[in-house]
């Protein structure tokens, strides 16, 4: 499990080092545009797969990854609304 971080930890570094053209740049946050409108419309599975295509584009920008996290636990359902209980 741990070696499984370590190449996803070494992923992420290696995509949010890379260097972003500013058409690629502009791609990502018309992308991240398009998530912010599905989420508000509480299509969250598609948000995921925008902001998902927004750090394929460019991964060195931290919001994408922060919201397709919440979008992630919105598709939950009725659990993620009640919250979780953890022993």
């Amino acid at each position: 499990m741990a070696a499984a971080a370590d190449e996803g930890a070494a992923a992420f570094v290696a995509c949010a080092a890379a260097p972003v053209s500013a058409e690629a740049a502009a791609g990502a946050e018309a992308l991240k545009t398009k998530g912010n409108e599905a989420f508000g419309a509480k299509k969250f599975q598609l948000a995921v797969d925008l902001y998902s295509q927004a750090i394929a584009l460019n991964g060195a920008v931290a919001a994408y990854y922060t919201n397709r996290s919440v979008a992630y636990l919105r598709t939950e359902g009725p659990v993620a609304e009640r919250g979780r209980v953890c022993l």
